[in-house]
C-alpha cells in the first residue's frame, strides 16, 4: 500500500467547516488558540461567522487551519507522499516537514494579503472551461489576448476541464470563441485572477515573510503545483512561482500513477480532488475526509 494525501484549495470551503472536528476532538482547540496568537486574529470568531468566507484573506487562513485540524487527527497514519492544490500546497509543505505550523500560518497570512490586495486592484476573474482540450483553450486565449487584456489557462484539472483566469474585459470576447469551438464556459465565484501575473502587484508582502522562514528538506515525497513533479528542495522562488503560475494537476496525477500510489486521501473540506482523481487514475482507492463523520468512519 502506498498512500498520498491531497489537500484541497480555496473554493472547497463551506460555512461551519471544521467546527465538528473541534467538537468531536476537543484537543484540536489548541490549534485554534495557537493560530489566533500567531496571526493576531480572533480565529474562534472567524469559524463562527459566515462572513469570514467572503474574502480571500480570511478564507485562505481558515482553509489551512481547518486542514491542520484534520492533520492533527490523522498524525499517526502512515503517509508516503503529499500534494496540495493551489492554496493546499501550504498544508502539504507543512505535512512534509518543509515548514512548521507557525510558519505555514505566517506564509499563508502574507500570501492571502498579497492576493487580496492584488484582486482588489485589478478587474480580474476566473472561469472553468469544459469539453475542450487544453491545447485548444491555450490557442484561443493566446490568439485573442493582448499583453494588457488577457485570459490564460491556470488550472489544468482534467483532460477536458481547464480553468482560465485574467481580465474581465477580455473574458467576453474569449468566451465567445471558446463556445464557438464547442466548449462550455462557467464563471467562478472568486475575487480575482488567481495564478496569473496579475497577482504580482503586491508580491513584496509575501516575499518579505518568505525571507524570514527556514525551508527544510521535504521528509515526504512532495509534488509541485508548478511542474507536477516531485520537489527535492524548496526555495523562495518555488513559493513565489506557485502563487502566479498555473497548477498542473493532470501532470501530478500522471506522476502519482507512474510512481505506483495505491491510495489517495483528500483532506477536506470538499471532494473536488477526489472526483478529479477518480476520472484520471485507474486502480486506486480514493477516500475523502471532509468532516468528523468521514474521519470516524475511516480511522
Amino acid at each position: 500500500m502506498k498512500t498520498c494525501l491531497m489537500y484541497a484549495g480555496q473554493g472547497s470551503q463551506y460555512e461551519g467547516m471544521g467546527l465538528d472536528i473541534i467538537k468531536n476532538y476537543p484537543d484540536t482547540i489548541a490549534i485554534i488558540d495557537e493560530a489566533s496568537q500567531v496571526l493576531g486574529e480572533d480565529i474562534h470568531a472567524w469559524f463562527s461567522n459566515s462572513e469570514s468566507l467572503k474574502n480571500t484573506y480570511q478564507t485562505q487562513l481558515l482553509m489551512v487551519i481547518t486542514q491542520e485540524l484534520f492533520d492533527f487527527v490523522l498524525k499517526d497514519q502512515n503517509i508516503d507522499g503529499v500534494f496540495g492544490f493551489s492554496l493546499g500546497e501550504m498544508s502539504a509543505l507543512k505535512r512534509a516537514g518543509v515548514i512548521t505550523f507557525k510558519d505555514m500560518l505566517r506564509l499563508t497570512q502574507a500570501r492571502a494579503k498579497a492576493m487580496q490586495h492584488a484582486a482588489e486592484g485589478s478587474d480580474g476573474m476566473m472561469a472553468a472551461v469544459v469539453k475542450l482540450t487544453p491545447e485548444v483553450i491555450e490557442n484561443i486565449c493566446k490568439t485573442h489576448s493582448t499583453p494588457t487584456s488577457y485570459m490564460m489557462p491556470v488550472n489544468y484539472n482534467a483532460p477536458l476541464q481547464t480553468v482560465i483566469s485574467g481580465h474581465k474585459l477580455a473574458f467576453e470576447n474569449i468566451k465567445d470563441h471558446l463556445v464557438e469551438a464547442g466548449g462550455k464556459v462557467l464563471p467562478l465565484r472568486v475575487s480575482g485572477a488567481f495564478h496569473t501575473p496579475l497577482m504580482k502587484t503586491h508580491q513584496h508582502l509575501y516575499e518579505a515573510i518568505i525571507d524570514d522562514i527556514e525551508l527544510k528538506e521535504p521528509q515526504l515525497p512532495l509534488f509541485s503545483n508548478v511542474t507536477g513533479k516531485l520537489m527535492m528542495n524548496i526555495t523562495k522562488d518555488d513559493l513565489i512561482q506557485q502563487m502566479t503560475s498555473p497548477v498542473l494537476l493532470t501532470t501530478i496525477f500522471k506522476n502519482i500513477h507512474a510512481l505506483g500510489y495505491t491510495h489517495l486521501i483528500e483532506i477536506g473540506p470538499g471532494n473536488v480532488l477526489s472526483q478529479l482523481a477518480s476520472k484520471q487514475i485507474d486502480s486506486v482507492i480514493i477516500k475523502t475526509y471532509q468532516n468528523a463523520q468521514s474521519l470516524e468512519e475511516n480511522i
